[in-house]
């Protein structure tokens, strides 16, 4: 598998430190980038390297989650700051100098910020 890829991923809620720590130290692993919203619902985004970007998928799902849906993949390729941007825009807040959005009272952090 070669190229790009950004994969979306829904969870019942991010809660735990562990599971956080582990979403952001896999994800510095692999090299990845992307952002994760932590709270009800749980939603991460990541993009990388096509094959790094399955991995991630497949580590994160092995955690024991509530709920944890693959809801899209995609294969055109954003630079970091352009896909916390367009993100952002999708959520309609603007990003804050802590690196999060508000959106409706849930934190959106860029992974990018913490690899």
């Amino acid at each position: 598998m070669t190229g790009h890829r950004r994969a979306l991923l829904f969870m019942h809620h991010i809660l735990s430190s562990k599971k956080r720590a582990t979403i952001r130290d896999e994800a510095r692993a692999l090299g990845l980038v992307g952002l994760v919203k932590v709270g009800y619902p749980g939603v991460l985004i990541v993009q990388g390297h096509a094959t790094n970007v399955v991995e991630y998928v497949s580590r994160i799902k092995k955690l024991r989650w509530q709920s944890c849906e693959l809801k899209l993949t995609g294969s055109d390729e954003l630079p970091s700051d352009q896909l916390a941007q367009t993100f952002s825009e999708r959520i309609g807040r603007s990003g804050n100098a802590a690196g999060g959005w508000e959106s409706h009272g849930a934190r959106w952090w860029r992974l990018a910020c913490l690899v």
